[in-house]
């Protein structure tokens, strides 16, 4: 009985370990080429176009920081933009987390990308980069839409600015009637008009 009792123990140990295997493979890791941890802060490279992959990766970068206890996120942007709704949704994300978010911004920040720029709690911005903002748009190809579904495709890219412009107008220096002015106009910024109108706190080299 005595070595019955051994094997079933020995048995019952190789499922546990089994099974804390299995479910480490479930965890989210990270990226070298999209995030790392050094020290305390969480760091990610957003240097691509907007989309539901990188919100998708983004999610897993943050679960990773939350085990290793970070304090502080870094984001490293440079984006043409790309899915508003992927940009809608990393910015909510983003801006509801408990640790504070910095964001760099580098090169290009134009689009879907600047509703990630404003999320952030600090942000900061080179020398070089520049900023665009600009009216929704959508792209087709060879469609068919009668009067009645033109004017419900209006009115809900309208919905869809209208987001836009309060998301983005609470995080700056911009009242929503400026912004949708300047988004109709198509405006790039410098880094220096990018202070003023509140989409960046300060300059990367005043660090």
């Amino acid at each position: 009985m005595k070595k019955v009792g051994i094997v079933l123990s020995i048995v019952f140990l190789f499922f546990a370990l089994s099974y804390g295997e299995e479910k480490e493979e479930n965890v989210p890791v990270c990226d070298p080429s999209f995030c790392f941890v050094s020290n305390d802060t969480g760091v990610i490279k957003l240097t691509g176009a907007i989309s539901s992959t990188e919100y998708g990766a983004l999610i897993d970068a943050v679960h990773v920081f939350e085990r290793k206890k970070v304090k502080r996120i870094k984001i490293y942007l440079t984006s043409p933009g790309g899915d508003v709704f992927a940009g809608l949704a990393i910015a909510g994300f983003l801006s509801n987390l408990s640790v504070p978010v910095q964001i760099r911004a580098y090169g290009l920040v134009a689009s879907a990308a600047v509703l990630v720029l404003v999320a952030g709690d600090e942000r900061l911005i080179d020398r070089n980069a520049l900023v665009m903002v600009h009216e929704l748009a959508v792209l087709k190809f060879y469609s068919y839409e009668n009067v009645t579904e033109k004017e419900k495709e209006l009115e809900v890219l309208k919905t869809i600015q209208d987001k836009i412009v309060s998301f983005v107008a609470e995080r700056t220096k911009t009242s929503p009637e400026e912004l949708r002015k300047l988004c109709k106009e198509e405006t790039w910024f410098d880094a220096q008009k990018a202070l003023v109108y509140g989409f960046a706190d300060r300059l990367i080299t005043e660090e």
